[in-house]
């Protein structure tokens, strides 16, 4: 188990990595929308499998700073809660990494923003296609219902489209 003076500093250094690797998480979000309402779809799987390895560093960034959050608190339980933790700190450092911190929930804040007006796009596009499909796409003769009773919508799993249309 670290010290308290090197689990504050291990903290703050996991913080601002967290901070700087948002950065780029939300850079990224910015070039998938571009790319999604562009419909450049090579740039677009690119860009999201660099996301993935960028949401993979930060979960483990997360799980040091969890352990940076037991290791000040002293307890095992406290769940990364960094008010906890740092409340045995000094003023000053303190106040730092809790400034730091600040930033990083703006960041998660700005980012869970992003994704929802992505779903949200994707949502009203997927409903738009499902329209033209199903005035397009004749119909299944038959009923189909699910496990609860109720009538399932046939829907195509899978659709791929030509660009002429």
């Amino acid at each position: 188990m670290m010290d308290k003076k090197t689990a504050a500093l291990t903290l703050y250094r996991t913080l601002g990595a967290q901070s700087a690797l948002l950065d780029e998480i939300l850079s990224a979000q910015r070039q998938v929308r571009v790319s999604v309402t562009e419909k450049q779809w090579a740039d677009l799987d690119n860009i999201l499998y660099r996301l993935g390895n960028l949401a993979e560093t930060f979960c483990e960034l997360e799980h040091t700073r969890i352990s940076s959050c037991a290791a000040l608190s002293g307890q095992e339980d406290c769940d990364g809660d960094i008010f906890i933790a740092v409340r045995s700190l000094s003023e000053p450092n303190r106040n730092a990494i809790l400034k730091i911190f600040s930033e990083v929930r703006s960041k998660l804040s700005k980012s869970k923003i992003e994704n929802e007006s992505l779903n949200a796009y994707i949502r009203v596009a997927r409903e738009f296609l499902q329209g033209i499909f199903d005035k397009v796409i004749p119909e299944r003769r038959n009923t189909v219902y699910s496990n609860k009773g109720s009538v399932v919508k046939s829907r195509p799993e899978c659709l791929v489209l030509d660009a002429v249309i």
